[in-house]
Formats: C-alpha cells, sequence, structure tokens
C-alpha cells in the first residue's frame, strides 16, 4: 500500500479522526479550519494504524466473496445459493430474488416476525422500549435510535445469526436511555449482556455484509 487514499469531512469539531470503512475508503474528521498539511500529517502519524485496518478488512472481503459478488446471500448465518430471476424465496437451503432491490423486502417478508419476537423478548428481559422499530437499508451501521425512541434496523441484521439479533436489539434499546457511548450506556449494556464486548467484536467481522 504506497500511497493512502481518503476523504476529507470538515466540521465544526476540535479534533482529528481516521475511519476505516467495510468497503476500506478511508474518512478523515477535522476542524474546518485545518490546513492541508495538517491533515496529511495526521495522515501519516496513523498510517501504520490505517494499513493495518486495510490489511484487516481485506481478509473480512476475501471470507465473504461469496456473499458480497451475490453468489450466496446470508440467512441467519448460513450462507445459500441464490438465484434472480424467479420469484422472492427464502429456503432452508436456498433463496430466490426477482432482482437485487428485492433483497430487503423478501428478508423483512421471510424473517421480519421472528424478528420481532426477539425483539419482544429482550424488552421483557430488560422492560425498556421503543416508539418504533422498522427496517431500511444501511452501509455502516447495525441500527440507529433518535431521541424521540424510534429504532430503525439494517435489514441486513436479518442475515445474521440471532445472537447478534439479541446484541444489536439490546444496543438500540439502551440508546433509549442514553443518546451515547458513555460508561453508563456501557453498564447498561453489561447489566444486561454481561458478554456483549465479545459478540460486539464477533459482528465487526460481519461488516463487509452491512455494507453490501
Amino acid at each position: 500500500m504506497d500511497e493512502i487514499r481518503y476523504s476529507v469531512i470538515r466540521s465544526a469539531r476540535r479534533s482529528f479522526s481516521v475511519t476505516v470503512k467495510g468497503d476500506n475508503s478511508v474518512v478523515v474528521r477535522c476542524p474546518l479550519r485545518a490546513t492541508e498539511r495538517q491533515i496529511v500529517d495526521f495522515v501519516g502519524e496513523k498510517s501504520r494504524w490505517i494499513i493495518n485496518s486495510v490489511r484487516k478488512n481485506e481478509a473480512k472481503l476475501d471470507r465473504f466473496s461469496e456473499i458480497i459478488s451475490l453468489r450466496k446471500v446470508l440467512v441467519k448465518g448460513k450462507a445459500v445459493s441464490v438465484t434472480f430471476g424467479g420469484v422472492d424465496y427464502i429456503g432452508s437451503d436456498f433463496a430466490s430474488f426477482r432482482d437485487r432491490r428485492h433483497i430487503k423486502s423478501t428478508l423483512v417478508s421471510a424473517l421480519g416476525g421472528e424478528f420481532s419476537q426477539v425483539y419482544e423478548e429482550v424488552v421483557r428481559l430488560t422492560t425498556l422500549s421503543a416508539k418504533s422499530i422498522s427496517f431500511r437499508e444501511y452501509k455502516a451501521r447495525w441500527g440507529c435510535c433518535d431521541a424521540r425512541g424510534n429504532i430503525v434496523f439494517n435489514y441486513k441484521l436479518l442475515m445474521l445469526d440471532e445472537r447478534f439479533w439479541r446484541y444489536v436489539i439490546l444496543h438500540e434499546l439502551c440508546h433509549t436511555v442514553y443518546m451515547n457511548h458513555s460508561a453508563k450506556f456501557y453498564s447498561l449494556m453489561e447489566s444486561y449482556m454481561p458478554d456483549f464486548r465479545r459478540i460486539r467484536a464477533e459482528l465487526k467481522e460481519y461488516s463487509p455484509v452491512a455494507a453490501l
């Protein structure tokens, strides 16, 4: 990796940060008045971390190459063969979609009911609840909770094993109490899911799936 290519997002912030996304794009966030020299120097300081992150992502992309190319699709953590041009259907061993635009609606139709049952189980165990839940497509997150308590899940979460459903559901429900990632937020997470850090680390391996 001879040259690090990156995009820059300027905003009313005081510090610099860098993110390597699931597709290996590099994003640098910096203050509005940051100079090009400051940005270049910052990237240079973080170059080793960036390169290591890109290499780790490349391994993930290779692992999920069949999923990324849509030769297969994940259904609750199991990779099944997929065809396009037929009826919309998801079975235990294969899936069929009219076209790529129908993947979301078919997954939600086939698995949304099961997901809702898991959501209700987590609600009963925690006494936390959302104003509403729904699905949409995200490229870099598994869910989002707004200030009014509405939770939107990435429909691609339905591709993963149920333990990840529970983790993301709990994560977003905890945001109905704390709209940040403070120590109190993580303490609340841990009170309901003592091993959440292990599950979170496992979920990070599926970033190429989120980025589909």
